[in-house]
C-alpha cells in the first residue's frame, strides 16, 4: 500500500461524511431551513478554508497534540452516538458494552490498516449509499409540510451558524489533505455537492416532522425512515437496508478519525508500538460511561462548536493567511 488516496477517494470520504452523524444529529437542533442553510453555508466556508491551506498537522509537535486530544474526544463520543444509535434502531437486545466493544475493534483495525483501503471502501460503497439515500428522501418530499420548514426562524440564522462547526466534513479534508495524491482543488465538487445534499435532506426531515417533533422524537433521521411511504419495488422493510447504509457512512467517518490519531500518536510518542491497543481501549472505556443518548449528543455537539472553531477555522486560517503573504 502507497498510503495515498486519490481525488475520487477523498470526494467519497466527504460526502459520505455528509450522510452520517451530520444527518443524525443536526435536523434535531436545527429548526428551520434557514438555519439548516446557514450551517451548510459554514461548512462550505470550513471546507473551503481547509482545501486552500497548507496545514500539515503531522510535521508540527503542537498542532500533533492539539489534534490528537481533539481527535480521542471526538472518537469517544462518536462511538458511544453510534452504539446508543444501533442499540435503539437495530439491536435493541445486545448489551451496550458488547456494540462499543464491536464498533471499536472494527474502527481500530481499520484506522490501522491505513488510510488506502479506508479510501477504496468508500470509494466502491459511494454510489449504493448516495443513490439509496437519495431514493428515501426524494420519495419523501411529498409529505414535507412548508409551514415547518420557515417556522420561528427568529434568530436562526446565527444559531445555523454556530451549528455548522458540528458538520466535521472540514476538519476531515485537513486530516487527510497530506495523504491526497492529486490536485487539491478537485474536491470542490464534492464540497458543494455536500453542500447540498445536506440542504436537501435535513430540509426534508424537518419539513416532514418539523421543529416540535423533532424536539420530541430521539432520533428524527430514523422516524423518517420509518414512516416513508416507500413502494415495495423489491423487498418489504427497506428501511433495513437505508439504515444499514446510513451505517456505512458513520463508520467512514470513524474510521478517518481513529486513522488519524493512530498516525498522530505514533508521531507524539515516536512509536507504534501498541498505541493503536491503546487508543482503542481508552475509547472503550470512555464510551462505556453512561451518558444518557442525550446527553452524549449534547455534549458532542458542545464540543466540536467549540473545539471546531479551532481545529477547523482559526488553525486553518492562519496557513491561508500565511501562504497569502
Amino acid at each position: 500500500m502507497n498510503d495515498k488516496i486519490s481525488v475520487k477517494e477523498l470526494n467519497s470520504i466527504i460526502i459520505l461524511s455528509v450522510l452520517g452523524f451530520e444527518i443524525l444529529l443536526l435536523p434535531k437542533i436545527c429548526h428551520s431551513l434557514v438555519s439548516v442553510a446557514a450551517a451548510s453555508v459554514m461548512s462550505l466556508i470550513l471546507m473551503t478554508v481547509a482545501i486552500f491551506s497548507d496545514i500539515d498537522i503531522y510535521e508540527n509537535k503542537l498542532w500533533q497534540i492539539v489534534y490528537f486530544i481533539k481527535n480521542l474526544v471526538v472518537m469517544v463520543l462518536l462511538t458511544k452516538i453510534l452504539a446508543d444509535a444501533i442499540s435503539f434502531a437495530i439491536l435493541r437486545e445486545m448489551a451496550l458494552y458488547k456494540i462499543i466493544l464491536i464498533i471499536t475493534l472494527l474502527c481500530g483495525y481499520c484506522g490501522y490498516k491505513g488510510i488506502e483501503p479506508i479510501g477504496r471502501i468508500s470509494q466502491m460503497l459511494f454510489w449504493f449509499v448516495v443513490l439509496f439515500t437519495l431514493y428515501i428522501y426524494i420519495m419523501s418530499t411529498a409529505d414535507v409540510k412548508a409551514e415547518n420548514l420557515f417556522a420561528d426562524i427568529r434568530g436562526d440564522e446565527l444559531s445555523g451558524v454556530i451549528y455548522g462547526f458540528v458538520i466535521n466534513s472540514g476538519e476531515i479534508i485537513i486530516l487527510l489533505k497530506n495523504k491526497l495524491a492529486g490536485e487539491k482543488t478537485k474536491l470542490f465538487k464534492s464540497v458543494f455537492a455536500a453542500f447540498l445534499l445536506f440542504i436537501l435532506i435535513s430540509g426534508v426531515i424537518i419539513g416532514k416532522i418539523g421543529s416540535v417533533g423533532a424536539n420530541n422524537i430521539m432520533y428524527p433521521f430514523f422516524e423518517l425512515m420509518y414512516t416513508a411511504d416507500l413502494p415495495d419495488i423489491v423487498i418489504k422493510r427497506q428501511e433495513g437496508i437505508f439504515i444499514s447504509l446510513w451505517l456505512i457512512s458513520c463508520f467512514i467517518t470513524l474510521f478517518v478519525y481513529y486513522f488519524s490519531a493512530d498516525m498522530l500518536s505514533k508521531k507524539i510518542f515516536h512509536s507504534g508500538k501498541y498505541m493503536t491497543l491503546i487508543i482503542m481501549a481508552v475509547v472503550f472505556v470512555f464510551s462505556y460511561i453512561h451518558m444518557s443518548p442525550q446527553a452524549t449528543m449534547k455534549n458532542y455537539c458542545f464540543f466540536q462548536i467549540l473545539g471546531g472553531i479551532l481545529t477547523a477555522f482559526v488553525i486553518p486560517l492562519l496557513y491561508v493567511r500565511r501562504n497569502g503573504k
